[in-house]
């Protein structure tokens, strides 16, 4: 099998909280500073209602991760209105604590198939 397929298989059975690790461990990779994961439960394989999922520092800014599977979309929401909903809640100062200023880039990462 080839090496793209057995990712793309195993990218459409990860669930929501190893899907932010993941993405986490990657951006840390390519040279993000990690800071937090507010989205994430400490020692379980689950998520919380976090604003925003993660955030790194970057330079003298914060970057703001939003991680979304198909298993977070339901059926409640397109997957469109899922991801505006992400980058908003982003902007909510009061949710995230951060100013805006502050803030030099927001990351959506998908795994929707």
């Amino acid at each position: 099998m080839n090496f793209i397929k057995q990712i793309e298989g195993a990218l459409t059975t990860i669930n929501q909280a190893n899907f932010q690790d993941l993405i986490n461990h990657f951006l840390f990779l390519k040279g993000y500073d990690f800071i937090g994961a507010p989205g994430s439960v400490v020692g379980k394989e689950k998520t919380s209602k976090g604003a925003p999922d993660s955030f790194f520092i970057h330079g003298d800014k914060y970057v703001f991760v939003e991680c979304t599977t198909l298993q977070k979309v339901g059926t409640s929401k397109t997957f469109i209105n899922k991801l505006q909903d992400d980058i908003e809640h982003c902007f909510d100062q009061n949710k995230t604590k951060i100013t805006i200023d502050k803030v030099g880039k927001i990351i959506t990462a998908c795994n929707v198939v």
